[in-house]
């Protein structure tokens, strides 16, 4: 059995000026509420979507958008208790994929008005789920011990692939493509990449100090960033730009204790602490 624990996580805004120049400025977003567990995805319209779990009795999902001009709003979840989003994501055609820990995969075509039931979708609960540019869909299921899964058909069918050398009975928790197509996995184990969609693959943890990755995202230009963890605390934020052959850390001076998700868009990236500090660094 798995357990995650809730603890409540606050959305900052880490600004990244790329190119030479290295400051870091961050600012908190006032209008995506306290919550517990927040993920976040976005798409390719500048369009991007926060999903945690509201402070209630019955904990059901929240989920906040903010629209390509940058305004944000809540729209429904759905609906259902004791939500536990492991990660969300957003099509250009504005499907909203939530795949929940203990409940499975859910999909809404209309911001929120309409979701797909409870084992409509997977009949298993949902660690991540991403969509590979040729349109096949990536899932990592909760009971699977190291398999992750594929879908040719959105999600009506789905293949297993399991994984070489995973030495852990965890899930695969984070699943992202880079613009050649390959396939990147952070896991328990470190990270995993594929360069055949899933037909074999390999570690790629050169330069990491713990291996645990808790977040993970690829940016525009490939270039691939983690948070890490060792058994029993924190490690820190790295950055590969060589396709995961190396990795560079990045310093994250006065940031909160803990980093949950990362995702980047119009040259600002997005980070969910686990603190409400507003702090800025440069090197």
């Amino acid at each position: 059995m798995y357990l995650k624990f809730k603890i409540p996580y606050y959305l900052l805004i880490f600004m990244i000026h790329t190119g030479i120049s290295q400051d870091f400025s961050w600012e908190q977003i006032n209008s995506v509420p306290e919550g517990y567990q927040y993920v976040m995805g976005s798409n390719n319209n500048g369009e991007m979507v926060a999903a945690g779990v509201e402070f209630s009795d019955d904990y059901p999902m929240q989920i906040h958008y903010r629209n390509p001009d940058g305004e944000w709003n809540q729209i429904p979840g759905n609906g259902l208790a004791a939500s536990m989003v492991g990660s969300i994501h957003i099509t250009d055609n504005q499907d909203i994929y939530a795949c929940d820990f203990a409940m499975g995969l859910f999909r809404t075509s209309d911001l929120g008005q309409n979701w797909t039931g409870v084992a409509e979708l997977v009949e298993n609960g949902c660690s991540v789920f991403n969509i590979h540019e040729n349109g096949t869909f990536f899932i990592g299921l909760t009971y699977t011990f190291g398999f992750i899964h594929y879908s040719l058909d959105n999600a009506e069918t789905w293949v297993e692939i399991p994984l070489p050398d995973y030495l852990a009975s965890y899930p695969v928790e984070h699943i992202d493509f880079d613009s050649q197509g390959n396939i990147f996995l952070g896991t328990i184990n470190g990270v995993y990449r594929s360069t055949d969609l899933g037909e074999s693959w390999q570690k790629m943890n050169s330069g990491l100090g713990g291996v645990h990755v808790s977040t993970m995202y690829i940016d525009e230009h490939d270039h691939l960033y983690v948070y890490t963890t060792y058994s029993a605390r924190t490690d820190g934020l790295y950055r590969s730009i060589n396709s995961a052959q190396s990795w560079e850390s990045i310093p994250m001076t006065n940031l909160g204790y803990y980093v949950l998700d990362i995702i980047t868009l119009d040259q600002t990236m997005y980070v969910i602490d686990g603190s409400n500090n507003i702090s800025m660094s440069g090197n």
